[in-house]
């Protein structure tokens, strides 16, 4: 029954602090500018410290609940405990505009929980034609690390457009609570619904046009929790879907030397055109299309995402339904 009441509360947490702190952002300076408008407003930054506070306050809310009534779950601490630390990252850089090369590696700080209470993990893999392998430390200190670090900085690299960013969240959100129903997966239930909640919440200041951006504060624990939920409970194998288009733009950008300028698109009459030798997915889209609005690139990014995970799905119930499980 608690587990209804996930979504409302992330919801309201988030909501309410955003509603607070957008116009005192906007008055201490903390602003980015909007690259893709003609005129490129000013607009609130760090605004991931509301979705930070929801998704933090809902878990310790809900493990307070579970201690009571349910029993301790430890897992719970070690996934609040990892989105914080992140979370810490995304704010340093923010604040501070850290060295490309450390904001890439900082991210592991995160993953520290994971490893300390390793305990928790299974670390067989299965490999088709040879079976099951039983990796211990070589999965806990170098597998786990690098997949941590490698889906935060995923969820870090495609943004920078109004809506983007939480609205993959919500399709992803969406995706882990079917397959965390389907299965039983309590924990990646659990974080699908508290993303789920802060996510809209997040839009209705975030939606174009844009009254406040996310910074890596926002980016950087969409990654964080998800993927620390996937490890938790034992269901690695979902990042293929949940970071597929992910991992696409951030190979564009890497065989581009990982551009920090110049990704946006050129502003003509309403559309956004890209270079003629684009450096992201979303400027890739933007010269196939031969120009298109900002809303309508958003759309055919996450409609993109609606069909892996549509398509993911309908494959995990398949396979459930004929093993009987």
């Amino acid at each position: 029954m608690i587990l209804y009441l996930v979504v409302p509360i992330s919801f309201v947490i988030t909501y309410l602090f955003l509603k607070w702190a957008i116009p005192r952002l906007k008055a201490e300076g903390m602003v980015g500018r909007d690259v893709n408008k003609p005129d490129q407003p000013e607009v609130a930054e760090m605004g991931g410290l509301g979705v930070l506070l929801g998704i933090t306050l809902t878990l310790s809310i809900l493990a307070a609940i579970y201690s009571v009534f349910n029993g301790f779950d430890i897992r719970i601490i070690v996934l609040i405990y990892s989105v914080l630390l992140v979370g810490l990252v995304g704010i340093i850089d923010d604040l501070l505009d850290i060295p490309k090369w450390v904001k890439f590696v900082l991210p592991i700080i995160g993953a520290i929980p994971l490893i300390t209470y390793s305990s928790l993990i299974d670390t067989n893999i299965t490999i088709p034609m040879i079976g099951t392998i039983d990796l211990g430390f070589l999965y806990v200190f170098f597998l786990l690390p690098i997949m941590y670090t490698g889906a935060v900085n995923l969820t870090n690299i495609l943004a920078g457009f109004n809506g983007l960013e939480y609205s993959l969240a919500v399709v992803n959100s969406i995706f882990l609570i079917l397959v965390g129903f389907m299965y039983g997966k309590d924990l990646i239930t659990i974080s699908g619904l508290v993303l789920l909640g802060a996510s809209i919440a997040f839009l209705i200041f975030n939606r174009y046009p844009s009254k406040v951006f996310p910074g890596d504060t926002g980016t950087l624990i969409i990654g964080g929790l998800i993927v620390t939920a996937l490890i938790l409970d034992n269901f690695e194998s979902l990042a293929i879907p949940i970071f597929m288009l992910y991992g696409l733009d951030g190979i564009i950008k890497i065989l581009n030397g990982l551009p920090s300028k110049g990704w946006w698109g050129k502003y003509v009459d309403g559309k956004l055109y890209s270079p003629d030798r684009p450096v992201s997915l979303p400027q890739m889209i933007m010269k196939l299309a031969g120009g298109i609005t900002e809303q309508n690139l958003v759309f055919v990014i996450v409609f993109a995402q609606i069909i892996i995970t549509s398509v993911w799905l309908v494959v995990l119930a398949y396979l459930k339904m004929i093993s009987g499980i």
